[in-house]
């Protein structure tokens, strides 16, 4: 579905991080029950500026008169593409598109913009969640006008990676993006060892998260080869027990964000580790650009 358009860093995690996240979408209307896991580890970020810091998107929703009622957080994940939750994109209980515009603020520290800021040229969600808002299809894709933003930023690759690599016990996951519950357009964040469950199509964690923060990118905080890869993305709170959750990125849901690009004419990053790769006829038309 398309909406048309309208008028060291791990020193510096341990320092400004890690060891939460949700939509201020989720602030301002509640989705999904974000939650903190007993005591709250969250960090503030102070370094927002270092990649992959750089690349994490403060997203503004705006009403009909440009005026701001709530926020999500995002992902660059190529030059002109941010990852975030469907759910902060298209709202299921009215049918309808979530807000009347999006301004995309990378690097946000408070008032600080060190980027500069942008207005999504356009957004898109899978028709499956715009016609049953289920969390099977809660992301979208949101694309800007050009890469003015990115070219300083930066941008995270997405990655489909097989079960026994996302169940290392030190793949280190990590998410990072702005709560609606601390000082407005703080970056705050936190990591652990690594994932509680690895399912085919969700991730389980005991990360600690709140409103505000759907959307934000699941990521590799480990030294290696998977270093700040996006393997997933936050959308949901408690469940399964006492862990926050969101959706695995696998070739289903990469073929809906190639799909989202090839509709809008965006370009994103990404690779598949030692799959087979994705079963779409037209990938080769599309201004993607795959990894080395």
């Amino acid at each position: 579905m398309r909406r048309f358009r309208r008028h060291a860093l791990l020193l510096l995690f341990a320092v400004a991080l890690l060891p939460g996240l949700a939509s201020a979408r989720d602030g301002d209307v509640p989705v999904s029950g974000q939650t903190i896991i007993g005591q709250d580890e969250r960090v503030q970020i102070a370094g927002t500026t270092l990649y992959p810091f750089s690349a994490i998107v403060f997203i503004e929703l705006l009403d009909e008169f440009g005026e701001p009622f709530g926020s999500c957080s995002g992902t660059f994940i190529g030059p002109d593409a941010v990852l975030t939750a469907g759910h902060c994109l298209w709202d299921s209980d009215f049918g309808t598109w979530a807000a009347d515009g999006y301004r995309l603020v990378p690097g946000k520290d408070g008032g600080f913009e060190p980027f500069g800021w942008d207005y999504a040229d356009d957004w898109w969600v899978p028709d499956l969640y715009a016609e049953t808002g289920s969390i099977e299809w809660d992301w979208g894709v949101i694309k800007l006008p050009d890469d003015s933003l990115s070219v300083s930023a930066g941008w995270m690759p997405v990655a489909v990676l097989g079960d026994d690599t996302l169940r290392a016990l030190d793949f280190e996951p990590a998410i990072v993006g702005y709560p609606a519950d601390q000082e407005l357009g703080t970056m705050w964040g936190l990591s652990r060892a690594s994932f509680e469950i690895v399912e085919d199509f969700r991730l389980f964690y005991d990360i600690d998260t709140a409103a505000g923060q759907s959307g934000s990118a699941i990521w590799s905080l480990a030294d290696g080869p998977n270093f700040a890869k996006v393997v997933g993305i936050h959308t949901q709170g408690i469940a399964s027990g006492s862990l926050n959750n969101g959706s695995r990125m696998d070739l289903e849901l990469l073929d809906d964000l190639l799909t989202a690009c090839e509709v809008m004419g965006c370009t994103i990053e990404f690779e598949v580790e030692d799959l087979a790769p994705p079963p779409l006829p037209f990938r080769a038309l599309l201004p993607a650009i795959a990894r080395d």
